[in-house]
């Protein structure tokens, strides 16, 4: 009889942990389905309109809006990237839907006028003359090639 009982606490804590884990998880899709219902209302579109963004069949997505089925990790991105929000956002892990940031790499004109700040206005003058001649040398390069 303990074999018995101790067999039934081990099986009633299992499914106990396992009714537990249920309930998280369809908390968590429950945000996912009602995230991407708002968003979808809140940008004014049909869910026709994200059939034909995303390539999918309207039984699928109404699916994703009703919980009974979940996008796979490509389709998540792109819905994040279409709505300009994050995945934590969309999969109910924080409420700030800002995307994270990417660190802006300077372009390479943003670079020179970044260096152009700190000059004194006659080596700006000196920067605005070499230019010019490197434009002017440009332009007989371009002049004595185009003759032969």
């Amino acid at each position: 009889m303990l074999l018995v009982n101790i067999f039934f606490n081990i099986l009633w804590n299992k499914v106990r942990f396992t009714n537990c884990y249920f309930i998280i998880e369809m908390e968590v899709y429950g945000l996912l389905e009602e995230r991407l219902r708002e968003l979808r209302l809140k940008a004014g579109l049909k869910q026709q309109d994200l059939l034909n963004k995303f390539g999918i069949s309207s039984a699928r997505y109404s699916q994703y809006e009703t919980g009974k089925r979940t996008p796979d990790y490509e389709l998540l991105i792109e819905i994040a990237n279409f709505y300009d929000v994050s995945l934590d956002y969309l999969l109910g892990r924080t409420d700030d839907p800002t995307p994270p940031q990417k660190e802006k790499t300077p372009s390479r004109h943003e670079g020179v006028l970044q260096d152009l700040e700190d000059l004194s206005p006659d080596m700006e003058l000196e920067v605005r003359e070499f230019i010019n001649y490197l434009k002017h040398k440009n332009n007989l390069a371009a002049a004595a090639g185009g003759k032969n």
